[in-house]
């Protein structure tokens, strides 16, 4: 046998034999993940010249290759990522649907809706106590419900920081093994041999990682891959860094890579869809709920501030929300109310006081100026404390207290004062003469007013220093200044304001009682004449205000007859009826045909009943009735949490004040106080459907449907677009099997061809030799 013969023949054995090991090899990997299918290069084998010929010398094996598409691998690594980020995303946002539940059957917009209805059951009896204890009742229940959804809101934030962590453990497991794997194939290929499994190992390695972050794999030229993620080197030829995750002190989170400056962008993967969720859509959830329950806390108890529960007005109250101290000197006195520290804004406006005597039903309304960006919190105090009966200070807490004097009680309602001409300017039995216009009035120091009563003549002199603006005095001044005065106590005369204008009277009543103005220079400012006689009556008008203000501004209207006359009597008497702004609203006939005592419609459910007397038009008879649509127009009451109903500032906090749930009868359901009324009740359940302004002009039951089906609409646009991107996932994963997979019908197919090569190069080997041994016999 010829040493050729031999070679070819053994070559052949060998080649067919690595063949088979080379399909055994793709069988037994044909499913395991990320095996790429392996083929034995074969050629021929260099020629040999013998006698003069060149001769074949056979086969031989070159390389075993891996049967890859790269830009297919790159594009699934990509694809792998993107589809992870969503359904990462969309199993927190599934988690988010199940705790907020619906709009309807359960969840915050049932016990919305339960709140209403209690209110309404309420409201045909307020004073039902059984009722009272469920409308409490209710609204502690939904107070529950939305500490509950802001509580499960931070638990799943919670839940999803721990899931991060996880995925960043699990991204540094895989950085390790793919810089371990650099480091093998860089050593193995340095021989010229292509580490096939290795690199296989290693593309299955970053498809992984991908899962988790969007990592840009580039290799170089030893066969190692460097590996960023954001642009950050995560895995370098050498070695890799590990990912941390940290959380700032506003609660925001970064992922940073080791040796790396700032923090890294992960838009993708697993990580990247868990980000998005936990910095935009749970915070938004977060925000929308805080926001429903804080406008919800403002708008109500901007309602039941000014509200009388079933015990009329108070005697003590105590902020629910202290003052903060700003400036941090100790105190908190010396702070602005808009900027003191408390849940809500003071803004500027007024506030109404009322004070009651409660052995007489007196009423003595009282307008508080808030300049929310001058007043400081000791300028507040300090105005309450000039009301009459009532006393303020601050606590240790920086809370406010109110309390009113035995036998008195206070409120904030709009409520009407029934008996408005206390001090019978309006045909009252006093001698009395009203100013024929409104203030402020232009004196001049030294200005007089000469008058007679009974103990005799006297002139009461203007002092400048009395007036805060002499020529510009108020009717609050002049009376002050004419009270002062021993003359007009010898003679018994009293001066008051009534709204801006001055009234002069006598202290007794009836048909004896009078005084004159004899002159003085101050008369034409008061629009008085001089030698002017004023006498009293026996039979004083009684003035009764009813209804309910319906208006929609705060106003005052003031009331004075057309002419002199007899109620009831005089044909053409008529009481004018004017607005603040000095407008006609209103003219009422009181002459004859009316019945002193019948109630008259005014305006804006205001109503008037006049008894029998004598209306003075020479003498300025007037009365004014302030009407009130909002008592505090300066939010410093919500803002405070004086009478409120609900305390806290935002979901997690929102709860009802806990002496009105301990007691029910405190729930404010009245605007009058009187047996029966349920007004503010109905004032409350109008936020049923009302539109919010700090919800966008939204209803509350419109806001949080807002929020449920926005998670929904999310969890639909993500499901979409995590179908269409696993459609495109299969897509590539299916050409990735058709160009790498294993066949296992094809592989025994090759493997039936190879064994039949192997059998041939053995008949070969045997045939050459058996024709050499018959050579050898020959020679």
């Amino acid at each position: 046998m010829s040493n050729i013969g031999l070679n070819i023949g053994l070559q052949g054995l060998l080649t067919s034999q690595a063949s088979l090991d080379t399909i055994g090899h793709n069988i037994t990997n044909a499913n395991t993940p990320g095996y790429s299918r392996q083929s034995l290069e074969i050629g021929t084998a260099t020629t040999v010249r013998v006698r003069n010929l060149l001769m074949g010398n056979g086969v031989q094996a070159s390389v075993v290759r891996r049967t890859v598409d790269q830009l297919l691998n790159a594009r699934l690594v990509v694809q792998q990522s993107g589809v992870s980020r969503l359904d990462a995303r969309l199993s927190v946002l599934g988690e988010a649907e199940g705790l907020l539940g619906n709009t309807s059957e359960s969840g915050l917009g049932k016990s919305m809706q339960s709140f209403f209805t209690a209110l309404s059951n309420l409201s045909a009896t307020p004073e039902d106590p059984v009722l009272r204890s469920g409308a409490v009742q209710s609204a502690s229940q939904l107070t529950s419900q939305f500490n509950q959804l802001a509580t499960n809101v931070h638990v799943l934030r919670d839940d999803t920081i721990e899931r991060l962590q996880a995925h960043v453990d699990a991204v540094n497991e895989l950085a390790e093994q793919i810089s371990g794997l650099n480091k093998q194939i860089s050593a193995t290929e340095s021989s010229g041999v292509t580490a096939n499994d290795l690199r296989d190992r290693r593309e299955y390695m970053l498809r992984e990682l991908a899962k988790l972050v969007d990592a840009k794999a580039i290799e170089d030229s030893r066969g190692a891959v460097r590996v960023l993620v954001g642009g950050s080197m995560l895995v370098s030829p050498t070695t890799y860094n590990q990912m941390q995750l940290s959380t700032n002190s506003d609660g925001t989170l970064d992922v940073e890579i080791e040796g790396q400056s700032g923090a890294v962008t992960v838009t993708s993967g697993a990580i990247g869809g868990l980000m998005q969720v936990y910095e935009d859509t749970l915070p938004q959830i977060s925000a929308q709920l805080d926001s429903i329950a804080h406008n919800w806390i403002l708008e109500l108890n901007r309602v039941h501030t000014t509200g009388l529960g079933g015990d009329g007005p108070f005697k003590a109250l105590v902020a629910a929300n202290p003052f903060e101290d700003i400036d941090g000197d100790g105190a908190v006195n010396d702070e602005l109310l808009a900027n003191s520290g408390l849940p809500f804004d003071v803004v500027d406006g007024e506030l109404v006081v009322n004070v009651t005597n409660t052995a007489t039903g007196a009423l003595d309304k009282h307008v508080v100026a808030i300049d929310a960006t001058r007043a400081t919190v000791g300028d507040l105090v300090a105005e309450l404390n000039t009301i009459g009966h009532l006393t303020a200070n601050i606590d240790g807490q920086g809370r406010l207290h109110v309390f009113a004097e035995p036998g008195y009680g206070f409120d904030f309602s709009s409520r009407l004062d029934p008996n408005p001409d206390a001090i019978g300017s309006f045909g009252g039995g006093q001698a009395s003469i009203t100013s024929a216009s409104d203030g402020p009035f232009a004196l001049a120091d030294g200005d007089t007013l000469q008058l007679t009563g009974p103990a005799g003549s006297f002139t009461v002199t203007f002092d400048a220093a009395d007036f805060a603006q002499i020529g510009s005095a108020t009717s609050e001044e002049l009376a002050a200044a004419i009270n002062a005065d021993p003359n007009t106590q010898a003679n018994g005369l009293v001066a008051s304001a009534v709204g801006d204008r001055l009234v002069l009277q006598t202290a007794g009543s009836g048909a004896t009682e009078s005084f004159s103005i004899d002159g003085g220079t101050a008369l034409a400012s008061f629009g008085w004449n001089p030698a002017t006689t004023v006498t009293g009556h026996d039979s004083a008008v009684s003035v009764t205000i009813g209804g309910s203000y319906s208006g929609s501004n705060n106003d005052a209207y003031q009331f004075v007859p057309n002419m002199d006359g007899v109620i009831g009597t005089t044909a053409g008497l008529k009481v004018l009826v004017y607005d603040q702004a000095g407008q006609q609203v209103a003219a009422l006939d009181v002459g004859a045909g009316y019945n002193p005592g019948d109630e008259l419609e005014i305006l804006n459910g205001v109503t008037l009943k006049l008894g029998y007397g004598t209306l003075s038009a020479t003498n300025n008879d007037t009365f004014r009735v302030d009407v009130t649509a909002d008592s505090d127009t300066s939010d410093i009451l919500p803002a405070l949490g004086l009478n409120v109903l609900f305390t806290g500032e935002d979901a997690l906090s929102i709860g009802v004040r806990a002496d009105l749930e301990a007691s029910p009868s405190l729930l404010a359901s009245s605007i009058s106080g009187a047996p029966g009324d349920g007004s503010n009740l109905l004032a409350l359940m109008a936020f049923d459907e009302s539109e919010i302004s700090g919800l966008s002009n939204a209803s509350f039951a419109a806001s949080w449907a807002d929020i449920v089906s926005s998670v929904g609409l999310d969890i639909d646009s993500s499901q979409s677009a995590y179908d269409a991107e696993e459609f495109l996932m299969q897509s590539l994963d299916s050409r990735r099997d058709q160009v790498s997979g294993v066949n296992v019908d094809e592989e025994l197919v090759n493997m039936m061809t190879s064994e039949q090569a192997y059998n041939a190069a053995a008949q070969f080997i045997r045939v050459s030799a058996d024709l050499s041994d018959e050579l050898m016999r020959l020679l």
